[in-house]
This record gives C-alpha cells, structure tokens and sequence, in this order.
C-alpha cells in the first residue's frame, strides 16, 4: 500500500491513496485520488517489463462519474510503440520509459536501469501518459500523451541511493578479496623459498596456496555470477579466516613458523580478513534493502 501527496494540488496535499502489487517484472495497481478541480477519480493499471527494467506493455483505465477509458499500449524496448490493435504510435517513437500521471512508480524504471547516487539521471526519452479529466464536469476521462526527457536527482530516491550503495559495497568486497588474494600468494612464494630466503616453511605454503586458490577462484565467481558477490565474499574469506586461524593454532603450539614477520603477517592478514567479513556482511543487507520493492510514503 502506498500513501502520497498529491503536489500539484496545495488544497488536497495528503488525499491519495495508491494499493500496487509488485512481482519481479510485473505490476498492478489502483490509485484512487482527485483531480484539480476537486472530482474523484480512479485509475487502475497493469504494467510489465523485462529483466532490464524496459517496458513492454501497459494497460490503464480511469474512470469518473461521466465514464471510464482504458489505453493499451505494447513497447519492444527499444522505443517503438503500438497500441492494442497493432497500429503504431508515431508520437511514442523513440521513448524508452513511462510517466503515468499521478502515481509515483514509473518513475522506478530509469531510476533501475542506472542507479547512480548523488548525480543527476537524464537522457531517456518518456511518454508522459497524462490521466487528467476534462474541465467539463460531464466529459469522460481521455488520455493525453506528451514527450520528454527524463531527469531526477538520485539524492530524493531512496531506491537509486541503495542500488548506488550496494554497487559500492560489491566493489569493496572484491577488492577485500583481491588484497587478500595477493598476500596469501605472496606469502606461499615466501614461505616455498622462491621469493625471500630464510623463511622457507613447506606445510605453511601449502596451506597458503589452498587459502589463494579458494579466494582466486571466489574472486572470478563475483564476475560470473555478480548477483552473488556477498555470499561468494562471505564463503570465500570465511574459508580463509579459518585457514588463518588454524595458522595461528599451529604458531602456539609450536608446530608452525614462529618468526616475527611470521606473527606479524597473520595478525595483519587477520584483521584484513575480518574486516572484509564485515563489508560482505554489510553489503548482503543493503542488496536486501536494494532489491525491487515499493512500501512507504513517496
């Protein structure tokens, strides 16, 4: 359910009422409001897009005491429009978005196919599909489309912010992994003897090139399979985490290696690894946060 405040009139701020159920690639709602002129009106619609948030079909009806319309228009994505009876709609061409006046939610589609926190998103060409009654208080609803270019600051929706931090967050988990991939390679080199003499320890190396290994092979998973980069970070440095602390076991009991930079090492490579922990654990609750939804006030 969503409430909102109709802005573009002063008199009736807070009167709007909006009930929307929302699936992965579909939509349908009511909005029951008022007009300028203070007449109620209702307008239902049916929406559906594709995996990258373009749209393919519309169907609205309003409806007033004089009457109901409804307008049914098809879209392939990539700005050809046509209506229910297969004619082309000319006027759309080239619109890849809907704005349909007055609810707030197709304002979402943009929005999710660049969500960029704190600059401006402009570019896309929109149908404004108006449901504005007629000034006749006998006259039936009708549809007015117009055309412009889409443009919000990202600051103002809280969608777009929480898509902006999740990237970020996916981008700090990579690069957690990626720093601790390169330490426990370098420390496997050292620890064979191929890259400094003197701290050469063969079961350490080993168990070094297993813990890269795992993270080498998480970090190219988080490419193949973005959406899971926190579950992929989580496992991935949770293994290591381990590994590093059976390290630390092996040191106190004497069995592992004991020299300074030994000791020095896996205290750093463990804060490291705790705190990318955090980050991937972090990053799971914002992508939770980020994922397609409406609730609240708009």
């Amino acid at each position: 359910m969503i409430c909102w405040a109709p802005i573009w009139n002063k008199d009736r701020e807070g009167v709007g009422l909006e009930h929307l159920l929302l699936w992965e690639r579909a939509a349908e709602s009511t909005v029951l409001t008022f007009d300028e002129a203070g007449r109620a009106f209702r307008l239902t619609y049916h929406l559906a897009w594709d995996a990258g948030w373009r749209l393919h079909t519309a169907r609205l009806w309003v409806t007033t005491e004089a009457g109901s319309r409804s307008l049914e228009l098809e879209a392939d994505g990539e700005g050809h429009w046509r209506d229910v009876a297969g004619q082309a709609r000319p006027d759309l061409d080239g619109c890849i978005d809907i704005d349909v006046w007055p609810t707030p939610f197709t304002n979402t589609f943009p929005i999710r196919r660049r969500p960029t926190y704190g600059r401006d998103i402009r570019g896309s060409p929109t149908a404004v599909i108006s449901t504005r009654t007629s000034t006749a208080a006998d006259s039936a609803p009708s549809f007015r489309s117009t055309r412009t270019t889409s443009c919000w600051t990202t600051r103002a929706c809280s969608g777009a912010s929480l898509d902006g931090r999740a990237q970020t967050m996916t981008r700090s988990v990579r690069l957690f992994m990626f720093i601790e991939l390169a330490a426990f390679t370098v420390a496997a080199l050292i620890h064979f003897g191929l890259l400094i003499d003197g701290y050469a320890h063969q079961k350490a190396g080993t168990a070094e090139s297993v813990i890269a290994l795992v993270l080498v092979v998480g970090l190219a998973a988080t490419w193949i399979r973005p959406g899971s980069t926190r579950e992929i970070g989580l496992a991935a440095q949770g293994f290591a985490l381990l590994g590093t602390l059976v390290g630390i076991f092996t040191i106190a009991i004497g069995v592992g290696p004991r020299t300074a930079p030994d000791i020095v090492y896996h205290i750093g490579i463990l804060v490291v690894l705790g705190s990318g922990l955090v980050v991937a654990v972090r990053a799971r609750q914002i992508l939770q946060e980020a994922r397609p939804g409406v609730s609240g006030r708009y």
